[in-house]
């Protein structure tokens, strides 16, 4: 165990926690190497827009404001943290079965069954792409613009949009991206399904009845 540099209280070491990390710690938390830091180490406040999302804030780190300074710093230790994680659920594979856990789950899906469904669809669509070799896109963007799908009409015929497909089928060798996803109905969807696009659309306006112009006249 250890003492706070701040606060004075003893601690333990965090199971995922490397030994060297564990010499380096000299804080019980977060918020008590904070305090430390803003009486001893005080940053200078600068004031202005985020280089990364334009947004004006108060305090800038190095330029950016604390969503984006964090997001580069997970960024850089990304590969460091995956393996911690992988670690601590190696070591603690039943800590997600404790009955408090699970009861806080289920109630939280209760409470919000609609973001609850939108998880458990994009969780899918990211296994699926997985398990075909798919090249994944950001998981944060290709989510919320699938999100924002739902409320477009199908791509497809232009009724009330239900799915996002993938523009090129993921099994055909499409990416799993913001970017090759469109809102489809749930008719189109099933009836493309891994069709490439322009085969899918020209079948579907062969399938149309045409009107011809000779037709038209007479009915006009």
């Amino acid at each position: 165990m250890k003492s706070c540099g701040w606060c004075g209280e003893m601690f333990r070491r965090n199971p995922k926690e490397s030994r060297k990390q564990w010499d380096h710690r000299r804080f019980c938390s977060r918020a008590c190497a904070r305090r430390w830091q803003s009486v001893h180490q005080p940053r200078p406040r600068a004031t202005g827009l985020c280089e990364q999302c334009g947004t004006s804030v108060r305090q800038l780190l190095d330029g950016l404001c604390k969503p984006c300074w964090d997001r580069r710093r997970y960024r850089a230790q990304r590969e460091r943290l995956l393996e911690l994680n992988r670690r601590w659920r190696e070591a603690n594979p039943d800590y997600w079965k404790q009955p408090h856990i699970y009861a806080r789950v289920r109630r939280w899906h209760r409470e919000h069954p609609e973001r609850s469904r939108e998880i458990l669809r994009a969780a899918l669509r990211r296994r699926r792409a997985r398990m075909n070799g798919a090249h994944l896109g950001d998981a944060a963007t290709t989510d919320a613009y699938a999100a924002l799908l739902r409320d477009d009409p199908c791509a497809y015929c232009g009724e009330p949009a239900s799915d996002a497909d993938h523009i090129d089928a993921i099994s055909r060798g499409g990416v799993h991206s913001w970017d090759n996803l469109t809102a489809a109905c749930r008719a189109c969807n099933v009836s493309k399904y891994s069709e490439p696009l322009l085969r899918f659309m020209l079948r579907r306006s062969a399938q149309r009845p045409h009107t011809g112009h000779g037709e038209a006249r007479s009915r006009a």
